[in-house]
């Protein structure tokens, strides 16, 4: 009798493992159906794999505060308003500035008795100066943007991935898959909409 139940009790571990493994095999199976035939699989690829020092993140972060610090006493913040409304310099008009700024220098009795020369050439040696400098941080400022998003989409679509393979994963019972999918599905419940009250008439 023993013998028997021994021999039981292993039919039912090899079923529970075979059980098991087939579990793991049905999830594995959906999670590549996912990769291949939802809308995200096609962004799947790996276009960006970067690890970068916490010592060079600390160090552009010292470089950058520097900056801030150097420029504070030089530089203005215009309101909303006086971004729209007042006349701008661009590429096109920064030849034209510079022509004048020769002749005003050169033929200042054409200069009109409000313009003050010396605030004039003031203005133009600024703006020449930073020009540069705005262009760079143009740059740097494209740059980090560009590779923040690329991160951030990857990581996301992965997320989405292992969130999918989750929820099939709870569907079947599989061991642990159920508080994870209900913990991540949280992200994706809709909240009610605020009542604000009847519509006036």
């Amino acid at each position: 009798m023993v013998l028997g139940l021994e021999a039981k009790s292993k039919k039912l571990n090899l079923i529970f493992i075979f059980s098991k493994a087939l579990t793991i095999f049905y999830i594995q199976f959906l999670a590549v159906l996912i990769y291949y035939f939802t809308k995200t699989s096609i962004f799947m690829e790996n276009r960006l794999s970067i690890e970068i020092p916490e010592a060079d993140l600390a160090a552009v972060k010292a470089a950058l505060q520097q900056v801030q610090t150097i420029l504070a006493p030089y530089v203005i913040a215009l309101t909303p308003e006086q971004r729209k409304t007042i006349p701008k310099m661009s590429d096109g008009t920064e030849p034209f500035v510079e022509k004048v700024m020769d002749y005003a220098e050169s033929n200042s009795q054409f200069l009109p008795p409000f313009v003050n020369l010396a605030e004039l050439q003031k203005d133009w040696t600024a703006v020449s100066g930073l020009m540069p400098l705005l262009r760079m941080v143009d740059q740097i400022r494209d740059a980090l943007s560009d590779t923040s998003m690329m991160a951030g989409s990857e990581a996301y679509i992965g997320a989405l991935s292992y969130y999918n393979s989750v929820k099939q994963a709870a569907k079947v019972n599989a061991t642990d898959a159920k508080a994870i999918f209900e913990d991540l599905s949280k992200r994706f419940e809709r909240k009610p909409r605020k009542d604000n009250g009847p519509t006036p008439v």
